[in-house]
């Protein structure tokens, strides 16, 4: 799938164990820039085989379109599109049944809609086809999913090494999708 074309996979094997032990976390970030562009976002993902560990698997994802269907909002709910369907992957190849992720994002809307086990989405809901197509993946996983909001960009206020690991993986995904994005932009 799209999504998951630009991702690291090295660390998988250490992920499907830490999700069969359920101390898999990861975490999901989107970046738009309208200065730049208005028709163009990106998300990144990542999830680490447990708080300390330095195995992780990674991903970027761009998004273009019309400026009503590009925002901030969609980015950050790609990034969880994208984490769900790499989850999904793994799972599906190291043939997953049971275990646990817990998952972090910095929209607080985007984590209600994605905790959230109804699959029917009314289409007054903002960006409804990305939230049914998180809702369908979510219910597909073998696995129980823990999405957490955390505050975002608290690396602006505080030291790295000070942070939550969920924090820290939240910033690494915020730079991740900004580097992504204007690398993207500086393509066109």
């Amino acid at each position: 799938a799209w999504p998951l074309a630009n991702a690291d996979w090295t660390h998988a094997a250490d992920i499907a164990a830490a999700i069969r032990a359920g101390t898999a976390i990861g975490a999901g970030d989107g970046s738009y820039m309208p200065s730049r562009s208005k028709a163009h976002g990106a998300a990144a993902w990542i999830l680490q085989a447990g708080a300390t560990s330095p195995r992780y698997c990674l991903g970027q994802c761009s998004m273009s379109g019309t400026h009503s269907e590009v925002n901030a909002y969609r980015s950050e709910l790609q990034s969880i599109h994208s984490l769900l369907l790499a989850l999904l992957l793994i799972c599906q190849t190291f043939n997953i049944t049971s275990g646990s992720a817990t998952l972090a994002c910095d929209n607080e809307t985007a984590v209600r809609h994605t905790n959230d086990p109804r699959l029917e989405v009314p289409s007054s809901v903002a960006h409804a086809d990305l939230v049914r197509a998180i809702r369908r993946i979510r219910a597909d996983l073998p696995i129980t999913i823990h999405m957490i909001d955390v505050d975002g960009h608290k690396d602006d206020h505080c030291l790295f090494a000070a942070l939550q690991p969920h924090e820290q993986l939240n910033c690494l995904c915020d730079w991740d999708a900004k580097a992504h994005l204007r690398n993207e932009l500086r393509l066109l």
